[in-house]
């Protein structure tokens, strides 16, 4: 049992660095140590569909407990049901929630003994369906049984054990672009026989893709202002009609607006290490772009595309297809990125070929914009939720 057991948001690991030289006795009384944690906002920025997650824990102000905050992202949502065992005892009877909101409180006995509570939570949809049961153990450890062992340590309230992951998005959050009626008779009209045999929304997307290469690729360039504040669909007309020219971040927004109006989860991110500003002139040590993931149902995880440069996808060995992110890593990391293809697209051939990043004709462009130093700009839906420790 360690009272240092935490449950928390991405990877943490604590590195102690030490400094200094001579024997270990002399280290142990002048050396200077730095605490460094490696922390990351991973699964907040990939999250991805689950029945029930976790959106939060509230520690219980006076009492010894915690509120758990649920999120679901089952179809037609209408409560959560949930019982509580505690220690040895027959569980409990079954309580709903339709907040996410459930209390788990534990006695003060002032006695030198832990005690257990297993919530055992199910959500149901509005048609009666209920999900596989999750659960969440957590252990209570009064002061008093750290005294009884000679040590001055406060109680401790700790997740032993639970198959609910800790998330602080969901999928939707991310998804910004929001279809009209008008917009989504536009896309099925003209898109809607091309996706109407593939399966995946990768295939979809794919799809979209390919015919989006083909017309806004001869208009490459510089766009003018009138593109700024224009929509997706709004944009594709201009360059249709030879007013204007399109780069990346048109190729993004007009290939989002497809996606989301034929009812594919689209996201943009965008890429930039702004450094300086000095009179007329700006000093960037990562050049700008913007890239696009699409979020596959069916494989359950986010997947990256870039119509800028042609690419369907990538992928690494047999793995499912990259997200961006992976791509990042596997792109920067010289013994990964061996392993690294990417699915090339050839619009004047109509061709599609995986081919090794190292040999792809846009490997220049791929490990010029995806570097190391870049900043990747990802944007979500503004919350109203405010992050707390304790509740009264």
């Amino acid at each position: 049992m360690s009272r240092f057991c935490t449950v928390c948001v991405g990877l943490v690991l604590v590195l102690i660095v030490s400094f200094g030289t001579g024997m270990a006795e002399e280290k142990a009384s002048a050396s200077k140590t730095d605490t460094l944690s490696l922390q990351s906002n991973y699964w907040a920025l990939y999250p991805r569909r689950a029945d029930i997650s976790l959106r939060t824990f509230h520690q219980l102000k006076d009492e010894p407990g915690i509120v758990l905050s649920l999120r679901t992202d089952v179809k037609d949502f209408s409560h959560y049901l949930y019982t509580f065992k505690r220690d040895s005892l027959p569980a409990e009877a079954a309580l709903e929630s339709r907040d996410g909101e459930i209390a788990v409180r534990f006695a003060k006995r002032d006695e030198p003994k832990g005690q257990r509570i297993l919530t055992e939570i199910r959500a149901v949809s509005r048609s009666g369906e209920k999900t596989r049961p999750y659960g969440v153990e957590i252990g209570y450890y009064p002061k008093e049984l750290y005294a009884a062992g000679g040590q001055t340590s406060p109680s401790w309230l700790v997740v032993q054990n639970t198959d609910l992951v800790l998330s602080g998005s969901s999928v939707d959050d991310w998804v910004l672009e929001q279809a009209t009626a008008a917009d989504r008779a536009y896309a099925q009209k003209r898109w809607g026989d091309l996706i109407k045999g593939y399966k995946t929304d990768s295939e979809k997307a794919q799809a979209v893709a390919k015919a989006l290469i083909k017309i806004l690729k001869p208009h490459g360039g510089v766009p003018s202002d009138s593109m700024l504040n224009a929509s997706g669909f709004e944009q594709l007309a201009r360059v249709e009609a030879g007013k204007d020219h399109a780069w990346c971040s048109n190729f993004a927004d007009i290939f989002t607006k497809a996606c989301t109006s034929l009812g594919i989860p689209v996201r943009e991110i965008n890429m930039q290490y702004f450094w300086s500003s000095e009179g007329e002139n700006s000093f960037e040590i990562a050049e700008g772009h913007r890239t696009t993931e699409l979020f596959d149902r069916d494989l359950n995880r986010w997947v990256w595309i870039d119509l800028t440069f042609s690419i369907l996808g990538a992928r690494g060995g047999d793995q499912d297809p990259l997200n961006m992110w992976e791509l990042v890593q596997a792109l920067n990391d010289g013994s990964r990125i061996k392993g690294l293809k990417v699915v090339e697209y050839d619009s004047e051939k109509d061709v599609e070929k995986a081919v090794p990043a190292l040999d792809s004709s846009q490997k220049k462009a791929l490990l010029n914009y995806f570097r190391q130093d870049q900043q990747y700009k990802y944007v979500r839906k503004a919350s109203d939720a405010k992050p707390a420790t304790t509740v009264p």
